[in-house]
């Protein structure tokens, strides 16, 4: 099923094998093994007469002419063979004086690995972020500013609505809904409805692409149409898995693929990680380069985290697309970087505190200041309102009366109310108590209790 090959000792562990085949870890499960004959085995001739067997393969196998030697397959010859278990190529050698054929046999024809490897790796394409129901990270409170400030424009109009100056597309929140349904959605923070323009994610516009071998990088994705700056590439999705599962994927898959540097776990948010090995889409094709044309932006979609892969310059047709991975690791020889850039610094190694700066325009600060102001003033508004209704309730006198310390909050109802507690009935005046002896009324209310429960 793939071109893998294993010393008897270097088989992972999940692999199934016997003497006719071998099933690596990725196809055990899905594929059987064919039936072997215990009694007519090769196994059990070869243990008869080991030598005579193993002499006899070799003889017909061959030749004394290395160029015209005869391969197990289809007759080929050793050029169209690739060593598995050496390094070196194969006519070196053959060149070399010493060069055991036996090795011969750890071969496989290079056309059964061009087919194989003319296929990107099987995975299951999704469109969206899959969740564990029972492990999914918590969804954010609405936004507390409301509906951004941009006006609807008619749907036939060039212009688009929530542009660059927007207050969610500066605070990397997506729009939603539209002032009809802001009763409905909480999550609703826009008017503009149809016309916005700040709903990439949502209505899936990416980028036109296919996945295509990458020189020295294996499978890369390639633009088909011309892209400017700022344009959505791709969304990044997979499974949405915690820091205890990540842990356990990770290692288990360095147990059974050692030399397998392929990483598809990317950070969603602290804790929370996307895994797009088994589950994803073609955004895990982009390879990575320490001079990208991509970067990453994390988006707040009606309270969940989307990571959208976002062009940092124009993109023409044909070119791959690129982020930097920045791997928080300490096995830099292992994520050995060849994008062959200018400022190449040889490992994907990154940091996992580290931001990508982006510039904005005057426009942008101008709007992002006018933001915060309004944002801080509504804040102070509410503070002051907080803070008259909180005296009017545990203030010291009490409220609409005159501030001459005549009447306190602590001295309760004075007689000159009586009358007009009982014309109004608002309750009992036998069961007034004047004065602010707090203790001992708390003393005679817990004694009431008292009884009762030991009744």
């Amino acid at each position: 099923m793939c071109p893998n090959a294993f010393h008897i000792s270097c088989i992972p562990p999940k692999a199934r094998f016997h003497e006719l085949a071998l099933l690596c870890h990725e196809h055990a499960q899905s594929y059987k093994l064919p039936d072997l004959d215990m009694k007519n085995s090769l196994q059990a001739e070869v243990e008869a007469d080991a030598d005579i067997k193993l002499e006899k393969l070799r003889r017909s196998m061959i030749s004394h002419d290395s160029n015209t030697a005869k391969t197990p397959f289809h007759g080929g010859t050793i050029n169209s063979f690739f060593p598995i278990c050496q390094p070196a190529p194969v006519k070196k050698m053959i060149q070399n004086a010493n060069y055991d054929k036996r090795s011969f046999f750890f071969k496989l024809p290079n056309d059964f690995r061009e087919v194989v490897h003319s296929k990107p790796s099987s995975y299951k394409h999704i469109h969206s972020l899959r969740y564990n129901p029972d492990s999914k990270p918590k969804r954010r409170p609405p936004n507390e500013n409301g509906l951004c400030n941009c006006k609807p424009v008619p749907l036939d109009s060039v212009e688009v609505a929530c542009g660059e100056s927007c207050l969610n597309a500066l605070l990397m929140i997506e729009c939603v809904g539209d002032e009809n349904s802001k009763k409905i959605n909480p999550y609703t923070n826009c008017k503009c409805g149809p016309s916005c323009g700040n709903r990439k994610l949502s209505r899936k516009e990416v980028a036109k692409c296919r996945p295509k071998r990458e020189n020295g990088k294996g499978w890369g994705l390639m633009a088909m149409e011309d892209l400017g700056k700022g344009q959505l590439v791709q969304e990044y999705v997979g499974e949405v898995i915690n820091e205890k599962e990540k842990r356990n994927r990770l290692d288990d898959w360095t147990l059974n693929n050692p030399h397998d540097t392929n990483f598809y776990v990317m950070q969603l948010e602290p804790g929370w990680y996307i895994d797009a090995r088994e589950k994803g889409n073609l955004s895990r094709y982009i390879n990575h380069s320490c001079d990208p044309n991509c970067r990453l932006v994390p988006v707040n979609v009606a309270g969940y985290m989307r990571v959208a892969v976002m062009s940092v310059r124009d993109i023409q047709a044909g070119e791959f697309f690129s982020y930097d991975y920045q791997f928080d690791t300490k096995q830099d020889d292992r994520f050995v970087c060849r994008c062959g850039s200018d400022n190449c610094r040889g490992t994907m190694k990154g940091g996992s505190h580290q931001t990508v700066t982006v510039k904005k325009t005057s426009a942008q600060l101008k709007n992002e200041g006018k933001a915060k102001v309004e944002r801080d003033r509504k804040f102070l508004q509410q503070i002051a309102k907080d803070e008259i209704s909180r005296l009017n309730l545990v203030g010291q006198f009490v409220p609409g009366e005159p501030i001459d310390g005549s009447n306190t909050v602590s001295s309760g109802p004075q007689e000159k109310d009586k009358d007009y507690v009982r014309n109004h009935r608002i309750f009992l005046w036998r069961n007034v108590i004047i004065g602010a002896n707090f203790n001992s009324r708390h003393y005679r209310w817990k004694t009431k209790l008292q009884k009762l429960k030991d009744k």
